[in-house]
């Protein structure tokens, strides 16, 4: 497979994946993206993946909690705005 071939199966994967909420294609494409960025951008990049699971885990975390409080307050202010 070819570089183009490879983006454009990327790509594709993505397009179906996010909106479906695919966790297992979306994860997938993750984990071959960070082989290669491991490889090219080295150990910054290392840190910054340590940084962005520990946002995203504390993101799914809350809001189950923070959702449908923010849910109701952007409720009441699209009210407000008639």
């Amino acid at each position: 497979m070819d570089t183009r071939q490879a983006a454009q199966r990327w790509a594709d994967v993505w397009e179906r994946g996010w909106p479906a909420h695919d966790e297992a294609a979306i994860g997938a494409l993750y984990a071959s993206t960070l082989g290669l960025a491991l490889v090219y951008l080295g150990e910054h990049y290392a840190t910054d993946l340590v940084g962005g699971a520990i946002l995203a885990e504390t993101v799914r975390v809350t809001v189950p909690r923070v959702g449908p409080r923010a849910m109701r307050v952007a409720a009441r202010l699209e009210a407000l705005r008639g």
